[in-house]
C-alpha cells in the first residue's frame, strides 16, 4: 500500500512541470487579455504567448509519444519466447489493437494477436486466457511476426459456426 501511494506521489511530482507550463499559457492569455494594445509591452506579451503555445504542443507531443512507447513496452513484456523474440519498442511503432482469435487447423488453438501499425504479432496463450480478462498478469508464447509491408491476407469461405475467416500469410 505504501509503495503506490509513493509511485502515485512520484508520478504526480513528474508531472507538475508539463502541467506549470500549460499554466504559463494560460496565465499570459489573461495577462494579454487585461493589456491594451498601445501598450508597449503589448507585442512582446502577445509573441510569448504564442512561443508558449508552441512549446506547449511540443511537450504534449512528446508526451503522446512517450506513452506510446510505454504501451507498446507494456505489450513486449507480455510475450515469452526464445532468441526469435523481436524488440516490439520502436520510436515509430504505434500500437493498434489486439484480440484473441481462433487458428483454422486440424487442432484449432486460440491466438492472441496483437496488430501495430508496422507489425502484426502472434501469440498463443499459457493460461486459459479470456479476451474480456487481459490484463498485465496476462502472458503469452510468442508465435510470429509478420511486417505489415510482407504480410497477405487470404479470405476463406465460411464454415459455420465460424464468420469472416482468413489466413496470414
Amino acid at each position: 500500500m505504501g509503495i503506490e501511494i509513493n509511485e502515485i506521489q512520484l508520478a504526480e511530482y513528474l508531472i507538475k512541470p508539463i502541467r506549470k507550463f500549460s499554466e504559463y499559457t494560460l496565465f499570459f492569455t489573461d495577462i494579454l487579455s487585461k493589456t491594451i494594445k498601445e501598450h508597449k509591452e503589448h507585442e512582446d506579451l502577445l509573441l510569448t504567448l504564442e512561443l508558449s503555445k508552441q512549446y506547449l504542443k511540443k511537450i504534449e507531443l512528446h508526451v503522446t509519444q512517450a506513452e506510446n512507447i510505454l504501451q507498446v513496452y507494456e505489450i513486449q513484456i507480455k510475450f515469452i519466447g526464445n532468441h526469435q523474440l523481436p524488440n516490439f519498442v520502436k520510436p515509430y511503432r504505434k500500437f493498434l489493437r489486439y484480440a484473441s482469435l481462433t487458428e483454422v487447423s486440424e487442432n484449432s488453438q486460440t491466438r492472441f494477436v496483437v496488430l501495430f501499425n508496422d507489425m502484426i504479432v502472434i501469440g498463443s496463450t499459457l493460461d486459459d486466457f479470456q479476451f474480456s480478462a487481459f490484463s498485465s498478469v496476462s502472458t503469452f508464447t510468442f508465435v510470429k511476426s509478420i511486417p505489415l509491408r510482407k504480410a497477405n491476407i487470404k479470405l476463406i469461405p465460411d464454415h459455420p459456426p465460424s464468420t469472416s475467416l482468413f489466413l496470414f500469410f
